[in-house]
Parts: C-alpha cells; structure tokens; sequence
C-alpha cells in the first residue's frame, strides 16, 4: 500500500527529539510540521506507528511555554496560537493523559482572539487557517471551559468568516 510506503517514510525521518522538520534532511524541528505527521501516522495505523506517535507526543509536550502556548521552534520562543491550536488538534486522542496542557493551550488561544475574531496568522497569510485550527481545538477540551467562553469564542469567529466572505463563496 501506498500510504504505508509513506507512513515508513515519515517515521524514518523523525528526529532524535521527536519532532520533524519541514522537509527530507532539515534537522531543525517544529511543532506545526509534528503536528501534521502525528495526525497522518494516527489516522494511518495509530498501532504501527504508536511507538513513532509518542515520542513526538512527549517533543509537543514538551515545547508548552510557560504562558499555556506554544512556539513553533524552540520552547521559550514567542508563543503562537496557530501552533498551540496544532499541538492541541494532534493531542485530542490522548487528551486524558495531558489534562493541564490542554487547559493552558485552551486558555492561552481563548485569551488571544481580537475583538473581530481573528487570531494572529502564524505561517498562513489567511485567518481563516489560525481561526480554523483554533476553533476545532477549543473543541477538544471539554472539562474546564463553560459552554459560554466556547460559545463567545465560537461567535466572534464565525461572525468574522461571515463578514469577510466573497461573493463568489470563498
């Protein structure tokens, strides 16, 4: 199967600490890229590549800032909520086991959102990716957070999409 050829591949390119660079031969790690290869290896076969998964699961755990964020390359770096939203998102299978990360990482994006309901972009030059990663991890924490922070959250976000789409949909 194709799929697994690629899984192997990946897993062959975790690095020592974990994580994963953004491409064949670069060392330098970071979450977003980690983040992306756990939730493929995940979906893939979590058994085969369990052992792959929860390295890179103690590396995310790892990079939380003392602020509840995370950067995108080396912990104590300016955090950021796009990358703190990917870790969270990469997590939500073992939630239960990093109750406190996931309580930080909620509260660190929450307490990050502008008035519009926008978040800052990280990589991406559109909000719609931040606002996307972050309202799929708000989900994810379900002790905690009342209903009525989610639902704030939920709204400022969605109002911005809705105001800021196209006429063509987009």
């Amino acid at each position: 199967n194709a799929l697994f050829s690629a899984g192997d591949y990946l897993a062959r390119q975790q690095q020592f600490n974990g994580g994963w660079g953004y491409a064949e031969g670069v060392h330098q790690t970071d979450v977003d890229d980690t983040a992306y290869c756990v939730e493929f290896l995940r979906t893939l076969d979590p058994h085969r590549y369990r052992m792959t998964i929860a390295r890179a699961e103690r590396y995310m755990v790892r990079m939380q800032n003392p602020d509840g964020g995370f950067p995108t390359f080396k912990r104590g770096s300016s955090s950021e909520v796009a990358m703190t939203a990917a870790v969270i998102n990469a997590l939500a299978p073992n939630r239960d086991k990093y109750p406190q990360v996931f309580r930080r990482a909620v509260d660190y994006i929450i307490h990050n959102q502008q008035s519009d309901g926008t978040f800052e972009q990280s990589w991406s030059c559109a909000h719609s990716n931040a606002i996307f990663r972050a309202l799929l991890a708000i989900q994810t924490l379900t002790v905690g957070l009342s209903q009525s922070e989610r639902t704030a959250a939920e709204r400022r976000a969605m109002s911005y999409l809705r105001l800021s789409q196209n006429d063509d949909g987009g």
